[in-house]
């Protein structure tokens, strides 16, 4: 089964529109970086993605990343272990929105990479 790592993006995005469980319906599970629940927990993200985030659902596996600190350096921290972690795992399948990082997961390896307008996508056609 391919393992779907999702940055802050997909994640913000479904939450907004009360739509987040479509990636259940449509992986199974997704897994995050702990970084990532910081951005989504942060004071600056909007009041329905920080409750999520504070009480995640059993399908999101959060996941520990180490990155160094010259990796990347033009990525927010989220983008970057995300990135880091679909690079560690083989065959993934990388939920990230801006382009920046798209460009920078498919170094050095091309991989599944998806924008959230491909999940979106992904979501009506589930519908």
């Amino acid at each position: 089964m391919t393992v779907v790592i999702a940055d802050s993006s997909p994640l913000n995005y479904l939450t907004l529109i009360g739509s987040v469980d479509v990636l259940r319906e449509l992986y199974g599970s997704v897994v995050v970086p702990q970084q990532l629940v910081f951005e989504l927990i942060d004071h600056a993200a909007p009041r329905d993605v920080r409750i999520w985030a504070s009480n995640l659902p059993h399908w999101i596996d959060v996941r520990e990343v180490v990155i160094n600190d010259d990796e990347m350096t033009n990525l927010d921290p989220g983008e970057r272990a995300a990135i880091v972690l679909a690079q560690s795992e083989p065959g993934t399948l990388l939920l990230i929105d801006e382009a920046a990082g798209r460009i920078e997961a498919s170094r050095p390896y091309p991989r599944q990479v998806h924008a959230a307008q491909n999940v979106a996508g992904k979501l009506c056609d589930a519908w």
